[in-house]
């Protein structure tokens, strides 16, 4: 085993236990600040500590010290339909995030995801003692037209933004996966003077290559679709449903759920009637890295069809393409126009249930159209690999 002498000290900063923050985030953050000669702590909730994936992360990190933090505030999950309790919550947060760092000195700090911490941050206050770093994963902000509430919503959030990044002093300390959103720093009067503190990177999202040989999906007349994640609303389980429950295909249809649902799609599969020649699948809570390998590899296409209110990507989309699986996709947002840019997909109108048939209809025949978008998806996979993620972060925040 190597040992090696670590000569700077990091302190990441991950508050929930959702998959892709921790098991491709936090964990190639770790990574990455140890490969550049850090050594690592991690704080993170109560109430993730204990959880199945932040287990997961212990025992592939036995040698980073993870600490808890107890404050209510830390431990409270988001709502965001409440925009002002988002602004008071994450305000609160800073407050109890500058109590706990206020004796360090000479130390990287690193937000795995600054979404949680990001409308409140203009109150974070620091010497240059400490580096600031972060990794911006979801940001709303986008370009529009007219003085709606939309827009004053967005000149806010965008305005708060502004503030928080002039807490960073180095150049390219916030890491951003959003195109769209960089297109809209680049065209920002707000924005345009903190154009050198982000940088934009690919994202990422990778599962092991297996297949189970008892399963060849290509020799079977039917379609196997995986959701996958956390299981809410807003990933459009319920228009998948009605589309495959509601006309008679010529094949089998398989709907795989795998993930932690909430109580709203708990509710939603209860009431389901199951129709001849669908099947529903369900791997309901923690879903470990083997059984994830398995899903992926072994399932035709992957829905992504989030409701309209969704704008941002998902690391689920990156997962599928590793696999080589194309996907059903919402037309709109971040994730419809990866989804064209890459033809490795079909993207539909989420609330246009005929459209959400044609794409299952199409992908089921598994034509010459479906293994293009096999093929496309491969190809496409390359991008978002782990190796490409974390030399982003080697070259910017841990540079």
């Amino acid at each position: 085993m190597e040992i090696r002498e670590y000569r700077k000290d990091c302190i990441i900063v991950e508050l929930s236990n959702t998959g892709h923050r921790v098991s491709l985030y936090l964990d190639l953050n770790a990574k990455a600040a140890r490969q550049a000669g850090f050594n690592v702590e991690v704080y993170t909730s109560s109430s993730a500590f204990d959880t199945d994936e932040f287990q997961v992360f212990k025992n592939n990190h036995p040698n980073i010290k993870i600490t808890p933090l107890s404050s209510r505030w830390f431990n409270s999950s988001e709502s965001t339909s409440n925009q002002l309790r988002l602004f008071f919550l994450q305000a609160m947060r800073v407050k109890k995030i500058k109590k706990a760092l206020k004796h360090e000195k000479d130390k990287t700090i690193v937000f795995n995801t600054f979404d949680d911490f990001v409308f409140g941050f203009c109150f974070f206050t620091t010497t240059r003692d400490i580096q600031l770093r972060a990794i911006f994963v979801s940001p709303k902000m986008r370009m529009m037209k007219g003085l709606g509430l939309k827009a004053l919503k967005n000149v806010v959030t965008t305005t708060l933004f502004y503030f928080a990044s002039k807490r960073f002093y180095s150049s390219k300390s916030i890491l951003i996966i959003d195109e769209i959103f960089d297109s809209y720093i680049d065209n920002s009067k707000i924005l345009d003077n903190i154009r050198d503190q982000v940088r934009l990177i690919n994202d990422v999202g990778e599962v092991d290559h297996i297949y189970d040989q008892s399963d060849n999906i290509d020799n079977k007349t039917s379609l196997t679709i995986l959701v996958y994640g956390s299981l809410t609303l807003r990933k459009g389980i319920e228009p998948l449903l009605k589309s495959v429950t509601g006309e008679e295909f010529n094949f089998n249809i398989e709907v795989i759920l795998a993930g932690s649902p909430d109580k709203e799609v708990l509710d939603l599969l209860n009431s389901y009637v199951v129709p001849k020649k669908v099947t529903i699948t369900r791997h309901l809570g923690y879903v470990s890295q083997k059984l994830e390998s398995q899903l992926f590899n072994n399932c035709d296409i992957v829905w992504l069809g989030y409701s309209k209110k969704f704008v941002s990507s998902s690391g689920v989309l990156y997962q599928a393409w590793s696999a080589g699986k194309p996907v059903i996709a919402c037309s709109h947002g971040l994730i419809g126009a990866r989804v064209k840019k890459n033809a490795a997909g079909i993207t539909v109108d989420i609330d246009n249930i005929t459209e959400i048939k044609k794409a299952v209809f199409l992908l089921g025949q598994k034509t010459y159209e479906y293994e293009k978008l096999k093929s496309n998806a491969d190809i496409a996979g390359k991008n978002f690999t782990k190796i490409a993620f974390m030399n982003s972060l080697l070259d910017s925040i841990y540079a």
